[in-house]
């Protein structure tokens, strides 16, 4: 673009600059126009792709809803959730369960005898080793830098032994600080066994129960100037204080007491007559004796207490579960669980126990989750609403306000309005009078916005009575006339029809088959020279197959060993094949059907059994795919399963699953007919599908449409942009050059008039005077 041409105008007076600016200001009112008509398009783009977004939206709602497993949802329900919780986590099956939580899983927890302090006493140099279960030992290093009780904790908890430590304080004066080891898994066969090898300090012990030093109470009397001392060997199984208390005071020997183990609710007090205080020591129980040394008088009321300490805080321990009722006849299975979460007590269920009532049975119930289905079916018709809402939106024109949508009068949109509301308020043919349209489960039409509303009470009673009828009305359900022919899926393009798609059958798949040679004799001897088979199944071949080198009996039995061994193979996983020994030979099927489906030999390993188990002669045919017709039209086989070719009239994308076996079919007869009815939301999932399909779908060819008449709108306004500028340019220079000619013109004037003026006067006066 060329430099802004400037001028003043003063020669001619004349404002050429404002003649310019209003002549191109008329120009650009085309421009103008244009870009009106571009932001007209971006408008109907914007609405259009949110369009496509709440068409999206509408279809994820009713692709969940056009499946039966959305309405197969199971929840599962603990009539006691102190005790049990309970939750579906796979194939479970409706029904009803008794279950009794006898005792809850365990973590073994161990616990030291006390320490009067975590950092200062000196536990000694060693190691400290700790074995959980039969897992592997961890040995932990304790020297100079980590010996006291807080450094054994951190130790421990850095070593990654299965365990975690902790200090615990019990309340007590003297030494209240135990280091307490917690399992890290529960289960009886978790148990912890922790091997203590330190010297030159006080080590900790985790084997031995230990009786406590006596401690004097807070508030005795002063008169008694001995010493209280406890011995023994403590014989019982819990932690427990021995409360001993003066009944009768006076010297040792003379003063009698009395003793309770529950912290003085309840005392042994000898039959009334109190235990005689010795210096040589009086047996309370469980091992323990006090004896007081004779300094002193005891006093009425004086306390004296003994802790005794059992390394065993908690007992690893198994779960204990009951499953049924022995009411009634019946007789309960007894299951027990390392842990407790249970998944196999009832399949597809998740058990966990948080409580144990052996005296409270609890029921789990496993049943149809109308409540996920119902939520699902109110999402449907709120993502239905919102598509009406922009649809009545753009298509209404607002009288009072003058306005309307930018898509007003749009045939796309007439037409997706239309087909949403024949879907939403059609009938479902091929379905029972009683449920075959959405009215039928309180789901209605408003006749003034065409809008969806729910009749809770309706769609509640529909829910609980008739919920396979309430799946059949929403999702695609199918029949057939033969067990073995069943419907899989289909596609948009699939033409149903009330009177079924009649299936013949020309062939019937079948698997790949490995056929060894007569085995001669029984038994067979395999020994490390002749023990090796590799197989290649469905294309993979195995690892070398080393059987157990030994004398096999019986068929059954070697082919047992194979199967196994194939099993076995981290090179074969995912795929599968069944061994058997038939008519004097191995027989190897592969697990899948169709032409990919395969057993061979594989390379001879170096010391091959081939030949000793005949299979160095074994023939090996491929299986085949189905074959047939649908509907009279063309299909492809893939294994079992038989599909609509692409471009058939009533079966494009509609796809069976064909179990029939090569000797029940007849390539003369029809082997049966299905029948498939799409339910509501199967329909309009197919319907917003085409609609929405981001190659072809009419809504995104829309789209593309808007894009590329924006992007040409954009196009010509460059180009007009630059002829105009073009234009003022050569108008701007067009003037300069007027301008330029009149001043021109001006100054020659100018020059002229002096000229004239410069001519004698008075000689012309002179002549006339003549």
């Amino acid at each position: 673009m060329g430099e802004r041409i400037t001028f003043s105008g003063l020669s001619t007076g004349i404002d050429f600059q404002s003649i310019v600016d209003v002549m191109i200001l008329a120009e650009r009112r085309r421009i103008d126009l244009v870009m009106l008509n571009k932001a007209e398009e971006q408008a109907k783009l914007t609405a259009i792709q949110g369009f496509n977004t709440l068409l999206l939206g509408l279809r994820t709602s009713a692709t969940s809803l056009s499946k039966q497993s959305s309405f197969q949802t199971l929840s599962a329900t603990s009539t006691q959730e102190n005790l049990i919780l309970a939750s579906v986590t796979g194939n479970a099956a409706p029904g009803t369960h008794i279950l009794t939580v006898n005792r809850l899983a365990q973590a073994h927890q161990l616990a030291s005898q006390g320490f009067a302090d975590t950092d200062t006493t000196s536990l000694g140099t060693g190691t400290v080793t700790i074995q959980v279960g039969s897992g592997a030992s961890t040995a932990i290093e304790i020297d100079a830098s980590n010996n006291t009780l807080s450094g054994l904790r951190d130790a421990i908890n850095n070593s990654d032994a299965g365990v975690t430590a902790s200090i615990i304080h019990d309340g007590s004066s003297l030494n209240p600080y135990r280091l307490l080891l917690s399992g890290s898994e529960t289960g009886a066969a978790n148990t912890i066994d922790v091997t203590v090898d330190l010297t030159g300090g006080t080590a900790p012990d985790f084997t031995n129960k230990t009786i406590d030093a006596v401690e004097a109470g807070a508030y005795n009397s002063a008169a008694y100037t001995g010493a209280a001392t406890a011995s023994g060997t403590y014989t019982g199984d819990r932690n427990q204080t021995f409360l001993v208390e003066i009944m009768t005071g006076g010297a040792v020997g003379a003063a009698t007491f009395r003793y309770s183990t529950d912290g003085g609710l309840t005392f042994n007090d000898n039959g009334g007559a109190g235990f005689v205080t010795s210096a040589g020591g009086t047996a309370l129980e469980d091992g323990v004796s006090i004896a007081f040394s004779d300094s002193g008088t005891l006093t009425w009321g004086d306390t004296f207490s003994i802790d005794t300490f059992v390394p065993t805080i908690q007992a690893a321990q198994d779960a204990s579960v009951t499953l049924g009722s022995a009411s009634g006849g019946g007789a309960p299975i007894t299951v027990t669980s390392a842990t407790n979460t249970l998944t196999d007590i009832i399949p597809g269920v998740k058990v966990t126990l948080v409580g144990a009532d052996s005296a409270t049975p609890v029921t789990i119930t496993v049943e149809s989750d109308t409540e996920a289905v119902r939520g699902a079916i109110e999402g449907f018709v709120e993502s239905y609403n919102e598509v009406i809402d922009f649809l009545n939106d753009q298509l209404d024109y607002d009288a009072a306000l003058e306005e309307a949508g930018p898509l007003i009068g749009d045939s796309l949109l007439i037409s997706v309005q239309n087909d949403l509301r024949r879907i939403a308020t059609g009938v479902i043919g091929g379905l029972p009078s009683d449920m075959n349209r959405l009215g039928a489960v309180g789901i209605t039409s408003v006749s003034e916005t065409g809008k969806l509303v729910i009749d809770d009470a309706k769609l509640d009673k529909a829910l609980a009575e008739d919920l396979s009828g309430v799946a059949n009305l929403f999702a695609t359900s199918s029949s057939t006339t033969n067990p073995d022919i069943t419907f899989l899926s289909s596609t948009g393009k699939t033409v149903f029809s009330s009177t079924g798609f009649n299936v013949n059958i020309t062939q019937a798949a079948t698997q790949g088959v490995l056929e060894g040679d007569l085995i001669s004799s029984f038994p067979v001897t395999l020994t490390a020279s002749n023990n090796q088979i590799r197989l290649k199944i469905d294309g993979k071949e195995s690892s070398i197959l080393t059987l157990t080198a030994k004398t096999y009996s019986t068929g059954d039995e070697l082919a047992a060993e194979i199967q196994a061994k194939i099993n076995a193979d981290p090179a074969l996983a995912g795929r599968h094949v069944v061994v058997s020994y038939s008519a004097g030979r191995l027989v190897f099927t592969s697990s899948t059907y169709g032409s990919s489906s395969m057993v061979e030999l594989g390379t001879e390993p170096p010391n091959s059994a081939f030949t000793d188990l005949g299979l160095s002669n074994s023939i090996s045919t491929a299986g085949k795919d189905v074959a047939g017709t649908i509907n009279g039209e063309q299909a492809t086989g893939k294994g079992q399963i038989l599909k609509g070719n692409a471009g058939n009239l009533t079966t494009d994308g509609l796809s069976l699953l064909v179990t029939l076996t090569p000797s029940e079919v007849d390539p003369l007869e029809a082997e049966g007919v299905v029948t498939v009815i799409d339910g509501v939301a199967s329909r309009l999932s197919d319907t917003l599908g085409f609609l929405t399909d981001p190659v072809d779908g009419r809504v995104t060819s829309r789209t593309d449409t808007l894009t590329r008449q924006i992007e040409e709108f954009d196009e010509d306004i460059k180009a007009m942009e630059i002829r105009l500028e073009e234009k003022r340019i050569d108008l701007l220079e067009e003037f300069a050059r007027l301008e330029a000619s009149l001043a021109e013109l001006s100054s020659q004037g100018e020059f002229l008039i002096q000229q004239l003026a410069s001519l004698p006067m008075t000689n012309t006066l002179s002549r006339r005077d003549d």
